[in-house]
């Protein structure tokens, strides 16, 4: 996305800050230590060399990608009303982001809750709106999700989740392409928005 908006010389009204959390599956330390840093004050610095020039209250929202092509995908988008209520309202608004993307382009999808298990939980939980989109893991399809979204029912999202078999042979390419897109949609919209940053 970084790469495709500085080609096309995207200037946004916001500024955009792109991150990668490391040890999410141990419990969400990458992003967890980055909330904790920021959100106590304390000026983030992995090591003289590497800067990290933000600030907490700078930062107006998240947005969260985590496994954007699953072999079997169903296309899920956060549900904001599950965030905490200092987070709510900005999270609802990104869910609409993405909604209006889908029904645009007239593209089936669910919406699947934001409770835990990936790193818009720091956000969220220290007062900051988080949303995004996924494609699904270990859960399996169901009949009737199979005659919504295509693909195999009774089988996982992803039979290579967390095994040896989950290397970049193991995407769905329309997957990929369908949720690259929703991403860029939500990225582009959110942060040209002048008025971001009132209360919701």
């Amino acid at each position: 996305i970084q790469l495709t908006l500085s080609r096309i010389g995207f200037k946004p009204h916001n500024r955009l800050v792109f991150a990668w959390w490391g040890a999410e599956e141990d419990g969400l330390l990458g992003s967890r230590h980055f909330a904790r840093v920021l959100a106590h004050g304390w000026r983030n610095r992995w090591t003289n060399e590497e800067p990290v020039d933000v600030r907490w209250k700078d930062i107006a929202l998240d947005l969260n990608f985590d496994m954007l092509a699953s072999p079997n995908y169903i296309a899920l988008i956060h549900n904001g009303t599950d965030a905490p209520e200092q987070a709510r309202n900005g999270s609802q608004l990104i869910q609409q982001v993405f909604e209006d993307y889908f029904v645009r382009h007239k593209y089936s999808y669910q919406i699947t809750d934001m409770l835990a298990g990936s790193d818009f939980l720091p956000f969220v939980d220290n007062g900051v709106p988080a949303g995004g989109v996924l494609t699904g893991a270990g859960e399996l399809k169901s009949i009737e999700d199979r005659h919504e979204h295509g693909g195999l029912a009774n089988a996982p999202l992803d039979t290579c989740y967390h095994r040896d078999c989950d290397t970049i042979l193991n995407i769905n390419i329309e997957a990929l392409r369908k949720m690259s897109k929703a991403a860029m949609y939500a990225v582009s919209t959110l942060s040209n928005m002048h008025d971001l940053r009132k209360p919701y």
